[in-house]
């Protein structure tokens, strides 16, 4: 090297001994050698140089050292080197390329193939090569390349062909100047075929399976491409299956190479199968139309609001309740004062008690708000709005409401409000009338009673005895019918309480022979009653309801009949049930008439209220009594031959009788001392003389400020006021007495109430205000020994 520049020195010997020297500058070779090298190291480049003839295969350090090796490690400059180390499966197909290249088609080579590293794995090499020298007779003497390490590159085709097997890619790849295109195995199945089965046919049998009115599009975006400069499209096309059916197609591709004036000389991209994604958008659309339908024909307003409450969506049904079109709601808040909101009497509604504002609070559903709208047209309209949240994420809506016009239903509503006042009132008034009518009938009523139950035991003559016995059957049909009335009255208000005690059914049914078997006697009838071998077995249940029930039943039998008889059945087997039927061979019923037995104040026909009397009430209380026992009741009748009624009550079994033996209530009686308290001198001379009958001692005062101060603690066992009574009522005289009580620190003597006043709520009143018990007006000695023997019996 002289003066910056490479020189390289020939020398010869001379014949003479002398030397001749030639100097060649090699600065331009050695400068190309340099930039050959640098390109060399830049690139990664491994060089080798293959002499056919020694065998001799010369690598660089690079060569080496992609697989691992320094060029000692690899030891002799053999091609068996490379042979070793190339794939098994690589070199067959690495050597047909040579033998391509020994035969003279090519003199140039480029393939890919894998190479053993040191460590074990493969590195995949991409080989160049060309002949270097050849032989004068033609044969390759030098061969020389590179090697390139593409095993990154190919790491990442392997992972882009997961990635678009995973993404069941179909690609292609379309060279514009040739028409060759290369599809991949995907690109096939889509259309139900093998890459082979389409790889004879021109560009894959793209242009055959495309669409017909798919083409042009095609065809014109491929000219865009072409010649406007575009990059990339997309578009959704269909091919047709091999069985038949059209595919739709997601295409996406874009340029991947120019000529030198700009033009698109090479295309690829990849093929999507949409056609599930198309069903579900077919399907989606005609959801949204079928939606769109059913809001607009929805019988209910709806509206969306998003989070500010703005209405973003109205339906026709909103449109016309709220008297707007959706444009002018759009973007209208729901507490905007153009809506007039009120409350239903007219007064202010709280906008935080609207359904949107509950709904955002509340993040629940809120059902049934209901306020009043002025229209724009004037009109007020009541509505009644349900409001839920929405949460979904992606959604502007936050809120959707349905609206439903209540205006005549909200009126209709009212005048019921008004209609159930006056009933209520009503029903008031007829509750008053009856508690005024029991009191002013039961009073004298219980005159004319008791004293005919004193007399009865006074009067010898028969004479005397029948007519005090068609006073006293008087009397007992006024108050039964009153009785009939007052129990109606009870059940329809829903305030008759059965009691549930324990009682033989048979002791109920001999009361029930004894009271009718002398009137069936008396016009000639028989009277059979048949028990069952378990009828003394006690029972748990209402005796009073169960003798009011037979006593109707039985009393009706012996009524209606004019010959032959009437027959009582009691069957008490079942463990829990019993069956009581009452048979009489009377007038009978057509089946017209059955079905209006049970109606209240109706009777067969009106013939039959004139023949025999009654208020028709008796079967209508039987009939709710049997139903307020959970029991059943059946007749059947036909016209004049008879009538068979069948009850069946669920009563179970009681393990002992409440039955008292009437001795020890008598003992229990005999020396009893009572204080009596009545303005009225019939009913205390009645008291008195009954009292007495049952051994029991009285004093009798007028009034109840004289029963205050008759009092002395232990003077009397027990106190029977009235409470009727003037200056101070039975409820006052019996606060004071248990003011005197506790004053002088003994016990409350029992007191009983005895009235005429004995609807439902008054006797709870009475209890309520400490009263024992309550004997209604008018009474019976059996009564008040009922009420007397309580106490007795308690205190004893």
């Amino acid at each position: 090297m002289a003066a910056g520049r490479w020189l390289r020195v020939i020398e010869h010997a001379t014949p003479d001994g002398g030397r001749v020297a030639m100097e060649v500058d090699i600065t331009e070779l050695k400068e190309a050698e340099r930039r050959q090298a640098d390109i060399i190291h830049g690139a990664q480049a491994g060089t080798w140089e293959w002499n056919l003839v020694t065998g001799v295969n010369l690598v660089n350090p690079r060569w080496a050292e992609m697989v691992g090796y320094t060029l000692s490690e690899l030891g002799t400059n053999d091609i068996q080197v490379w042979r070793r180390l190339v794939h098994p499966d690589d070199l067959a197909a690495a050597e047909a390329k040579l033998a391509q290249v020994f035969s003279r088609e090519i003199d140039r080579f480029e393939y890919e193939l894998r190479m053993r590293h040191k460590q074990g794995h493969w590195v995949w090499v991409l080989s160049r090569g060309r002949v270097a020298r050849w032989s004068p007779e033609g044969a390759p003497e030098i061969m020389a390349g590179v090697h390139i390490d593409i095993t990154a590159l190919k790491r990442v085709e392997e992972r882009l062909e997961q990635i678009i097997d995973a993404a069941s890619a179909g690609t292609w790849e379309y060279d514009l100047a040739t028409g060759a295109q290369h599809v991949n195995d995907r690109w096939a199945e889509m259309l139900g075929y093998s890459r082979a089965e389409l790889s004879d046919s021109p560009d894959f049998g793209f242009r055959a399976l495309l669409h017909p009115s798919d083409s042009a599009m095609l065809n014109q975006q491929q000219r865009d491409a072409v010649l406007m400069g575009c990059d990339s499209f997309g578009n959704e096309i269909r091919m047709r299956h091999k069985q038949g059916h059209w595919v739709w197609i997601l295409s996406r591709g874009r340029v991947i190479a120019r000529d030198d004036r700009g033009a698109a000389r090479k295309l690829a991209g990849i093929h999507l199968d949409i056609t599930e994604r198309k069903h579900l958008e077919s399907q989606l659309v005609v959801e949204r139309d079928y939606l769109s339908r059913l809001m607009d024909t929805s019988a209910s307003g709806i509206a969306a609001l998003d989070a500010q409450g703005r209405i973003i969506f109205a339906n026709r049904e909103a449109e016309r309740i709220l008297g707007r079109s959706a444009r002018e709601m759009q973007g209208m808040t729901y507490d905007v004062a153009n809506w007039k909101i009120e409350a239903l009497d007219g007064g202010p509604f709280d906008t935080n008690d609207l359904p949107f504002a509950r709904a955002i609070t509340e993040q629940q559903i809120v059902r049934n708000v209901r306020f009043s709208i002025i229209r724009p047209d004037g009109m007020r309209r009541v509505l009644s709005v349900n409001a839920a949240p929405i949460s979904t994420e992606g959604l502007e809506v936050r809120v959707v409401v349905s609206i439903s016009d209540i205006t005549e239903q909200a009126a209709a509503e009212n005048e019921l409000r008004v209609a159930a006042r006056q009933a209520e009132a009503a029903n008031r008034a007829k509750s008053h009338f009856l508690a005024n009518m029991s009191h002013e009938i039961r009073t004298p009523l219980n005159g004319v009673l008791g004293m005919a139950q004193i007399l009865e035991g006074e009067l010898n003559e028969p004479a005397h005895k029948h007519m005090l016995g068609i006073i006293r059957d008087s009397g007992q049909t006024l108050l039964s019918i009153l009785n009939d009335l007052l129990d109606m009255s009870k059940i329809e208000a829903g305030k008759l309480i059965l009691e549930e005690v324990a009682f033989a059914p048979v002791d109920i049914l001999t009361r029930v022979e004894s009271m009718h078997k002398l009137a069936a006697v008396e016009k000639g009838l028989s009277f059979d009653l048949r028990l069952g071998k378990d009828a003394h077995l006690p029972r748990c249940g209402d005796p009073n309801r169960l003798s009011q029930i037979l006593h109707n039943l039985v009393s009706n039998a012996v009524k209606f009949t004019e010959h032959g008889g009437v027959t009582v059945t009691l069957s008490a087997s079942c463990e829990d049930s019993v069956d009581i039927s009452v048979q009489d061979t009377g007038i009978g019923m057509t089946p017209e008439q059955q079905t209006r037995m049970f109606d209240d104040f109706e009777q067969a026909d009106g013939t039959v209220t004139r023949r025999f009397g009654g208020t028709g009430l008796g079967m209508a209380i039987v009939r709710r009594l049997i139903g307020l026992m959970e029991g059943e009741i059946t007749v059947e009748s036909a016209l004049g031959r008879g009538t068979t009624v069948h009850i069946a009550l669920p009563l179970s079994r009681a393990s002992h009788s409440s039955e008292k033996d009437p001795a020890t209530v008598t003992r229990a009686l005999t020396g009893m001392r009572v204080l009596i308290a009545d303005d009225n001198a019939t009913n205390l001379l009645i008291l008195k003389t009954m009292l007495s009958s049952l051994g029991v001692t009285s004093v009798s005062v007028s009034d109840g400020r004289a029963a205050v101060e008759a009092w002395e603690p232990g003077r009397f066992d027990a106190i029977l006021l009235d409470i009727s009574m003037p200056e101070l009522d039975g409820i006052s005289a019996l606060a004071q007495i248990r003011a005197r009580a506790d004053a002088q620190g003994v016990a409350m003597t029992p007191a009983l109430a005895v009235s005429a006043n004995a609807m439902t709520h008054q006797v709870a009143e009475y209890i309520a205000a400490g009263f024992t018990s309550h004997i209604a007006k008018p009474f019976k000695r059996a009564d008040l020994e009922a009420g007397l023997s309580a106490i007795a019996l308690q205190r004893a």
